[in-house]
């Protein structure tokens, strides 16, 4: 979406995958949908009528919204808000009718009458909450799974990012890392570089849909 930055994306040592994320996908509860299928067709009963919020215009809460809509066959309105937080205060204030929402944003609202969550963006369903569907499982190959990794310079030397790596995939296999990330849903991944790499590319690919689904125009 960012063409006019001042280094080649493309030219960025990948190192290590760290750990990654689902999102969540959320609705105001007064909403009479109580599962992804029955809100995909309430939405499509009713067309251009329902929004979702996100934080902000091209960022990832907008671009997957606009993807999965896109998907599901949905005419769904985008409002962006500044922020996360907004974003979220909006759908519990029942302002917004849907918000793909980061963990740390949604987890303590889980169960409440505030918000329904419907499914997260995973690969797989979450081991604390194994009621709760995945969006592949109706929609094959839509797994959004953001990433928090360790990147170098280009031309990097092999030895040292190799040696970068070894430490990554151990911290990410350390007891304490595990039941630490686990508290907020994160996930350690400890990839090598040529896995990392592949997750890379692989986005660039998701993104590059999403950016013209949610008709960004790249600057």
């Amino acid at each position: 979406m960012l063409q006019k930055v001042p280094y080649d994306p493309l030219a960025l040592t990948p190192i290590s995958n760290f750990a990654n994320y689902p999102l969540f996908l959320a609705i105001r509860s007064s909403l009479p949908a109580k599962t992804l299928a029955e809100f995909i067709a309430y939405a499509k009963s009713i067309p251009g009528r329902l929004n979702y919020a996100s934080a902000g215009q091209g960022v990832i809460s907008h671009m997957v919204s606009a993807l999965f809509c896109a998907r599901a066959g949905m005419n769904v309105v985008h409002i962006p808000y500044r922020g996360a937080a907004p974003a979220m205060t909006a759908v519990l204030a029942g302002e917004v009718d849907m918000f793909f929402s980061t963990t740390p944003d949604v987890m303590p609202h889980i169960g409440s009458d505030r918000i329904r969550v419907l499914a997260t963006t995973g690969a797989s369903r979450l081991a604390k909450l194994p009621d709760l569907p995945c969006i592949s499982e109706q929609f094959p190959g839509f797994v959004v799974e953001p990433w928090n990794g360790y990147i170098g310079p280009p031309a990097m030397p092999r030895d040292l990012v190799d040696r970068i790596a070894e430490a990554v995939m151990a911290a990410s296999k350390h007891p304490t890392v595990v039941e630490r990330l686990a508290q907020q849903q994160v996930f350690p991944v400890g990839s090598s570089p040529a896995q990392f790499a592949e997750t890379i590319a692989s986005d660039r690919v998701f993104y590059a849909e999403a950016i013209k689904v949610a008709n960004i125009q790249p600057g």
